[in-house]
């Protein structure tokens, strides 16, 4: 039960645990979105609510002169790089690809290759970001931290430092897919 957020959400909501009030806004709107993901019966739809609810946690509205994958991808892995060892790329590649995605669906209403794995992927990360911004509220009590956070951790690795900033505690679990929801994103 640890791994799960729900009640320190729950907590963040009923404000017993304290965080900046448009960030309490931002989490419960993702959750949110995370839940409508859930039910939907459309891969297409349970993708863009995962994006949605991922962009409106990772992305600031200051950052809308730049690219938003970027933006993502370098705040994404100022939290959790340390499981490629600070390799970029890997989490670059994987970002990039699920932003094309949504980027062609939201400008083109073109939903041709949004699969199951990228509903896993979404799926993935919203849950991680979401358990570690819930469970981790000293170090992440407004988007200005995560922002912060990222700042710093480039500057270190512009200077060719090891990032000593990352918060002790981030976890992050990856998901697999059962049958039962292979078949049921598959027949729609």
């Amino acid at each position: 039960m640890k791994r799960h957020f729900f009640f320190d959400l729950i907590k963040i909501m009923n404000q017993d645990i304290k965080v900046d009030s448009k960030w309490r806004h931002t989490i419960r709107q993702a959750a949110i979105l995370a839940g409508q993901s859930q039910f939907t019966t459309k891969i297409w739809e349970s993708f863009l609510y995962n994006m949605i609810a991922i962009e409106s946690l990772l992305v600031d509205f200051e950052d809308r002169s730049t690219r938003t994958k970027d933006v993502m991808t370098n705040r994404f892995v100022a939290i959790f790089g340390w499981l490629t060892n600070e390799r970029l790329e890997e989490w670059k590649e994987k970002f990039y690809r699920l932003c094309d995605l949504r980027n062609k669906f939201v400008h083109t209403g073109n939903i041709r290759g949004i699969i199951d794995k990228d509903v896993i992927d979404t799926d993935t990360i919203l849950a991680n970001l979401l358990r570690n911004i819930c469970r981790l509220t000293e170090f992440f009590n407004s988007k200005r931290d995560i922002i912060e956070l990222s700042k710093r951790l480039e500057a270190r690795r512009i200077l060719g430092m090891e990032p000593s900033d990352r918060p002790q505690g981030i976890s992050y679990s990856s998901r697999t897919i059962s049958e039962l929801e292979r078949k049921r994103l598959w027949w729609q």
